[in-house]
């Protein structure tokens, strides 16, 4: 829409190029220049202070090719992906970007797919300035869309990563739909952040993700939603239509994404074609998300400090010779070393006898969709083989939702103990029979499992982060030695 208005001393030519009710900016022509006009429109999700930074309401009729790019980031093509990138699938009309998936019926040939990004660049394929986030905290990303689907094989994603080569991880993920199967659950969508063990940038053999799934109570490849993710210091939020859906604050993800040298990332809509499942590439079809708008904030208010760990409740330091009442031990094969390893300390121990010993006091170690952490000093002996068990989730080993975490002097192990599927298995890991105390950390939430292991000095030896969509039960760990000798030194629990 286009007016005419006087500013006191001439007409000046307005150009809304908003969307809906709400404006996200104006053009104003005077004389023969126009100058853009940002109001303070602030964003559906998270509280606080904004200041847009960038809005594409795609009202111009075509891509605006200084913002966006034909393309997956440096190059052309999405990375471990059978679809090819074709500039005739991406079009814009009506107020609307659409992204087109398809596939001729000739296999993995025949298969193409829309992609935009604001990485900026010198090839024809890429945007002439682009976008980038910057290092610094305090971002708020949002669009709204209807994504492609239903199909196997099928990935839509609107994601964040690293401009420059070797700038992954981390990694943002603010809407992600898994389609593996021939009937794929299109109610749920993923959101998630990836980072390295290492907590370095760029240590992409070091790379792990850990998120959530919503659900939207809708199939999201028939309805637009609108989906948000803010990026602070201490935390990263996820909304969707405008309510906070998920939070993820872990320390090691944090301090990757904060590092001063971190790469700035860049924005990019993909349709991965069999990264999960299998797509039926034999057969023509075509699959299309619709994009409404994109529009990113900086935050103008006063910025987070750093992160900080969470505050732990100490379960038991087993240092006054006894055994909390919170703890059940129904073997009573579980007892107080009174000078562990001639130290003087006095932790809890067990010989191979596979009794279980539960903590059923409070706080207890029940799921949440901010997330639960177990921690627990331990040590095993220097004469045999040993190995630590911890069972979590449901109440009954059979039961599904129901994990436990085997820790070896060799191994780690992550099992569903309804069938004892490895779900996680790290044959890197080593322990050694050194008696000292190593630190070990089981986090979940309502649809995630997290564990760690550092050495005595704090090193990391081990970790895993995985997606689990039967959500969890239940609230008692239960610990037991199932060989060698193993002692337990302190147990905490965190809710954060």
């Amino acid at each position: 829409m286009t007016v005419n208005r006087f500013d006191g001393e001439r007409f000046e030519e307005v150009s809304s190029i908003g969307h809906g009710e709400t404006e996200a900016s104006v053009k104003v022509r005077r004389d023969d220049s126009w100058e853009e006009i940002w109001p303070s429109v602030q964003p559906t999700g998270p509280d606080g202070e904004w200041e847009l930074s960038v809005s594409d309401d795609f009202d111009q009729g075509t891509l605006d090719t200084d913002l966006w790019g034909i393309n997956a980031g440096s190059d052309v093509d999405a990375f471990d992906d059978d679809a090819v990138t074709d500039p005739r699938l991406v079009t814009v009309a009506d107020g609307t970007l659409t992204l087109t998936v398809e596939s001729d019926g000739t296999g993995t040939d025949g298969v193409s797919q829309g992609v935009v990004s604001t990485y900026p660049g010198d090839e024809d394929y890429h945007a002439t300035t682009g976008f980038a986030t910057g290092n610094e905290p305090g971002v708020y990303v949002e669009t709204r869309a209807k994504l492609a689907g239903p199909r196997n094989g099928l990935l839509p994603a609107f994601w964040m990563n690293g401009i420059e080569v070797g700038g992954w991880p981390p990694e943002i993920d603010i809407y992600e739909l898994f389609m593996a199967t021939d009937s794929p659950t299109t109610t749920r969508t993923d959101h998630s952040g990836h980072w390295a063990t290492t907590e370095k940038p760029g240590d992409y053999e070091d790379a792990i993700g850990i998120g959530y799934q919503h659900d939207h109570g809708d199939d999201v490849t028939n309805e637009y939603h609108v989906y948000g993710a803010a990026w602070f210091r201490d935390r990263i939020e996820f909304y969707i239509d405008g309510s906070l859906t998920g939070t993820l604050d872990l320390l090691p993800m944090l301090n990757t994404m904060n590092d001063p040298d971190r790469s700035e990332m860049y924005l990019k809509f993909t349709t991965h074609v069999n990264r999960v499942g299998t797509a039926d590439l034999d057969t023509s079809w075509t699959e299309e998300t619709e994009i409404d708008y994109v529009r990113v904030w900086e935050f103008a208010g006063t910025p987070s400090n750093q992160p900080t760990p969470p505050s732990y409740t100490t379960l038991d330091t087993f240092t006054d010779g006894s055994i909390d009442g919170g703890w059940t031990d129904p073997n009573d094969g579980w007892r107080i070393d009174d000078n562990y390893a001639n130290s003087g300390s006095h932790p809890l121990t067990n010989t191979a006898n596979r009794d279980p010993i539960g903590w059923e006091g409070s706080p207890d170690f029940s799921p949440g969709i901010t997330g639960t952490r177990l921690e627990y000093d331990f040590a095993f002996s220097d004469r045999a083989a040993n190995r630590l068990n911890v069972r979590f989730g449901a109440t009954g080993a059979n039961d599904t939702q129901s994990y436990r975490l085997d820790i070896l002097e060799d191994a780690v192990f992550l099992f569903e103990t309804n069938d004892w599927d490895a779900i996680s298995h790290d044959s890197s890991y080593r322990h050694g029979r050194n008696f000292a105390f190593h630190t070990a950390q089981i986090e979940f939430t309502e649809h995630n499992i997290r564990y760690e292991i550092r050495s005595p000095t704090g090193e990391l030896l081990a970790t895993d982060a995985l997606y689990h969509t039967e959500g969890f039960g239940g609230g008692v760990p239960v610990f037991e030695c199932e060989e060698g000798q193993v002692w337990i030194d302190e147990v905490r629990i965190a809710s954060t």
